[in-house]
């Protein structure tokens, strides 16, 4: 005998709604259930790098007798030896990783060709540049260096990325120990003073370019001294001043 079709009715919508309270009742007794349904999945936040340009005072290279060569671990700007400017960022909990890219020997031309067109491949974060030293070396003029540093800098710029860029440290007062590796190659006066404006010809044209576009500049001239210099060529930096110019750039960082 077949049923009414009230009854079938009746039955289906019994149904329906023990399988509502079902399933709200599977909800209160199963939170993790109710909760990995209203879980939307987030982008996880990939590492971002610290990028260092420049050339052996980058490296850490001849910091002393004991520690000739390149010695990028006391590099001021990836080391993991001293406090670098990398160690104390990762250390605040920012996710960083280090890449240094500085050459020994190289001038900004080099930096311009081999180093730069490398950048963007480690979506940097920040981006350390100091170089200059060789350039004064080769008596390069102040107005090619300016258009050298011109380039690397539009070159280098990266979307988001903070480009920190660092005077040249007044490597004259640097060289004024006692030291046998001082003494031994010993300038005039009047050398001296050519050095130390020709210095200073090459910062005033970084300070312009870091005004120009919009840089993070890091004046290391004032605050590096003879406690900072290398005893194996009275030139590089050695771990102190390594030390020392880390602590510079930090500064220039918002906690």
């Amino acid at each position: 005998m077949k049923k009414p079709f009230w009854i079938i009715l009746i039955i289906i919508i019994v149904i329906f709604i023990a399988a509502a309270l079902g399933g709200l009742v599977f909800g209160w007794f199963n939170p993790k259930a109710s909760e990995q349904s209203q879980k939307i999945p987030t982008a996880s936040q990939p590492a971002r790098n610290i990028v260092a340009l420049g050339d052996s005072l980058t490296q850490a290279a001849a910091l002393s007798s004991q520690l000739p060569g390149d010695n990028p671990d006391y590099s001021f700007a990836t080391g993991t030896q001293i406090s670098s400017f990398y160690l104390s960022l990762k250390n605040a909990g920012k996710n960083l990783t280090a890449k240094n890219l500085a050459v020994s020997g190289a001038t900004s031309a080099a930096l311009l060709t081999n180093q730069v067109p490398q950048v963007a491949a480690y979506k940097p974060k920040y981006i350390t540049l100091l170089v200059g030293g060789n350039d004064l070396l080769q008596q390069l003029s102040a107005s090619q260096f300016e258009t050298n540093l011109r380039q690397i800098v539009c070159n280098a710029k990266i979307k988001d990325a903070q480009i920190l860029i660092a005077t040249l440290p007044n490597f004259i007062a640097m060289r004024s120990d006692s030291i046998p590796a001082c003494t031994n190659t010993n300038l005039s006066p009047a050398l001296k003073a050519l050095a130390v404006l020709q210095i200073q010809n090459y910062n005033s044209k970084i300070t312009k370019i870091a005004q120009d576009y919009n840089l993070t500049l890091v004046n290391l001239f004032p605050i590096l001294t003879s406690e900072h210099i290398s005893t194996l060529d009275c030139m590089h930096f050695n771990i102190a001043g390594q030390q020392k110019v880390a602590e510079e750039f930090i500064k220039k960082i918002t906690p």
